[in-house]
């Protein structure tokens, strides 16, 4: 079914597709620096990356669904599901591969997901600290939708709450919080992002990920459901490829 939508026969209203922010060849230092983070974001190390764009925005469902609507291809179950600002969910990690696909063909550009190492450096953005906005994790309600005080005074039963108030229980549209000093929105928060990298418990001594075998991939971000500490911007995650979970999103790279 991907392959039947080409480009002169794919016709995008304001909305329909992703846009993206060009960010700059650098090298920077990835992991954790603070000593509070879990043992799978040490040690810390010094990465390199290309030139490369990203989304601006986590990809919603107004993208995925008009996707769903020239290809045909399955539409899960969504969160608040009448915005269709809102990031679309319960995406397993080829349907989002699928979706890159297909955005290729139709545009005649190149997508792809993000490697782990690209969505750290773009959700970083320069800083060092644990949040883009520093390292108090009240102070992450101000940048980001996560589980907090809103959730607690709506009574959802989520345990772990952090003590301020974004004012969303669910997910939120995107674009909804501050964005880092790339240009880019909930890098944090929101919504877990799919990457295209392998997950393993540790950064090995070259300070390389080792690639053993992809049962499971990297997420990263956090979500609007766990607490600012899940939301650091070296916290890493590990997902079954298959899982499809309302937690977890994606957005896209544009390579060309």
């Amino acid at each position: 079914m991907l392959g039947c939508a080409s480009r002169p026969n794919v016709t995008f209203a304001p909305g329909d597709q992703p846009t993206f922010v060009a960010l700059p060849s650098s090298s920077y230092m990835m992991g954790d620096q603070t000593g509070s983070g879990d043992s799978d974001e040490r040690p810390a190390h010094q990465v390199a990356v290309k030139k490369f764009s990203l989304s601006v925005y986590e990809i919603t469902q107004q993208q995925y669904a008009y996707f769903t609507q020239v290809t045909q291809a399955r539409l899960p179950a969504q969160n608040n599901s009448a915005n269709g600002q809102h990031p679309v969910v319960n995406i397993s990690l080829k349907e989002a591969k699928g979706y890159a696909k297909w955005l290729s063909s139709a545009t005649g550009n190149i997508y792809r997901l993000p490697t782990e190492e690209e969505w750290e450096y773009a959700a970083r953005s320069g800083v060092l600290s644990l949040y883009t906005n520093g390292n108090q994790e009240t102070a992450v309600c101000q940048i980001a939708n996560i589980a907090d005080d809103t959730a607690s005074q709506a009574n959802v039963g989520w345990r772990n709450v952090t003590h301020c108030r974004d004012g969303a229980v669910y997910t939120s549209v995107v674009g909804a919080y501050r964005p880092n000093n790339f240009g880019l929105y909930d890098m944090i928060g929101n919504v877990w992002e799919w990457t295209s990298t392998c997950y393993n418990g540790k950064y090995d001594s070259k300070n390389i990920v080792r690639k053993i075998a992809c049962e499971e991939n990297v997420i990263r971000g956090g979500s609007f459901m766990l607490p600012a500490k899940s939301a650091r911007l070296s916290n890493r995650e590990a997902m079954i490829p298959t899982e499809r979970n309302s937690q977890i999103g994606f957005r896209l790279v544009q390579v060309k």
